[in-house]
């Protein structure tokens, strides 16, 4: 949406089938999608990480029984 919006503000509404602002369109649909991508990535491996933070902090709390031979 924001590509259109720039692309209409430059060369008027409606946009025009003109190489230079389907360019705009194009170029910001693909940043959308990667920005989109690196969002969902860096999200993901952050609430897996902590997940993984709070599961060792648990379990470094617990010390396991020694048992003695006799």
């Amino acid at each position: 949406m924001i590509g259109l919006n720039i692309a209409g503000s430059l060369f008027g509404m409606p946009v025009g089938s003109a190489l230079l602002p389907r360019l705009i369109v194009g170029i910001s649909m693909l940043l959308g999608v990667l920005v989109s991508g690196i969002i969902f990535i860096a999200g993901s491996s952050i609430v897996g990480w902590l997940i993984g933070y709070v599961i060792d902090s648990f379990r470094v709390g617990k010390t396991a029984p020694v048992e003695v031979k006799k």
